[in-house]
């Protein structure tokens, strides 16, 4: 099948084919059968909308009995343009430094270096595309983008159209359902045409969505957002859950969360790499953020985030030692992956195992 990507990424490699999962729902548990045609992976995950998140949590804790909890890393890229922030009077965005106008200079420069990195380690990773970004490289350097979309451990989620303030807390603009669903159908056309794949999971830019975005998002027939940012700690944290809205009318989205944590001082830490990438923080104290987050709290899931164009530029739009990003990413990336019981995967994989647990 095509639809939502053709697989189930965690369940089986090749389709069609039979796939047997178990969900609750209310409580009850129920052994299903669905074949591997378009509408299969849709199926599987509408009807485990309404799983406790304790029952997967226990899941995954205690899927190797006598053994550590597995403990799962995803790597998130926001692809959009440099150094961008919002602006009051305008829904989309411009780049710092550049006189209300958009660079997408930085963007590709540090999309190859992430790219290389990723590609070189054989590491799984989620990218979240701002559709006009995307279109731009895809034209100007088709090459980028076609070793991409050939690694079939990525997967490819939308970022937006033109980096859309959805909820108009810069902009001052309220932004009608209308007009949300226009912006996401133009980003999610581009994103569809270019991967050949339609994306199933949305990172709202400026990571700030609200009931009417995840409404439009239902519409379209997205599974996730991971927008949502929640503290460590908790015993749910990390665990995948349905995204609720003051009327919960038939939003049918998970929301997978950005895990927060504090440091050895007590100081807000975020799996986003930004104060890394600026020289503000070493890259260990990332190291022991993730292995704090696994050895001493009850979250068995991280997310690590970031912007290609902040390996170039930092949110001013000054330039920033490429190399010296490279090697300090490099540097968290492989001391984790030489963590046991850890395991990196793309959100759609984490989604599907969680899934899979029960």
């Amino acid at each position: 099948g095509t639809g939502h990507g053709g697989d189930v990424t965690g369940f089986t490699e090749d389709l069609p084919v039979m796939i047997m999962t178990r969900y609750y729902i209310n409580d009850t548990i129920n052994d299903t059968i669905y074949w591997g045609d378009e509408s299969s992976e849709q199926s599987l995950h509408r009807n485990c909308l309404n799983l406790k998140r304790e029952m997967v949590y226990k899941s995954i804790k205690t899927e190797k009995k006598g053994k550590k909890k597995k403990f799962f890393i995803s790597l998130t890229i926001d692809v959009d343009p440099d150094a961008n922030k919002g602006v009051e009077g305008r829904v989309d965005c411009i780049s710092s430094g550049f006189q209300g106008r958009v660079s997408l200079r930085a963007v590709r420069q540090g999309l190859i270096a992430v790219k290389d990195i990723l590609v070189s380690n054989k590491m799984a990773a989620t990218f979240f595309w701002e559709g006009r970004t995307l279109d731009v490289i895809s034209q100007s350097d088709p090459d980028i983008i076609k070793e991409i979309k050939e690694n079939k451990i990525f997967e490819h989620g939308c970022h937006g159209y033109r980096h859309e303030d959805y909820l108009g807390n810069i902009s001052k603009i309220k932004m009608k359902r209308k007009k949300i669903r226009y912006y996401l159908e133009k980003g999610t056309d581009i994103i569809s045409d270019t991967f050949a794949v339609r994306p199933v999971g949305f990172r709202a830019p400026y990571c700030q969505v609200g009931d009417e975005t995840l409404k439009v998002l239902s519409d379209l027939e997205y599974l996730y957002d991971s927008s949502k940012s929640i503290e460590s700690g908790t015993t749910t944290s990390g665990i995948p859950c349905r995204a609720k809205t003051p009327t919960d009318d038939h939003i049918n989205i998970w929301e997978i969360p950005v895990v927060k944590w504090r440091d050895k001082n007590n100081k807000p830490m975020s799996g986003y790499l930004w104060k890394l990438l600026e020289k503000k923080r070493r890259p260990q104290e990332y190291v022991d953020m993730v292995l704090g987050i696994k050895n001493t709290t009850s979250c068995c899931f991280m997310q690590i985030a970031l912007h290609p164009w902040h390996l170039v530029v930092n949110e001013r739009g000054k330039t920033i030692n490429i190399e010296d990003s490279k090697k300090n990413i490099l540097r968290i990336l492989k001391r984790l992956s030489q963590e046991k019981n850890i395991q990196i995967v793309n959100l759609k994989e984490y989604l599907s195992h969680c899934i899979s647990m029960l």
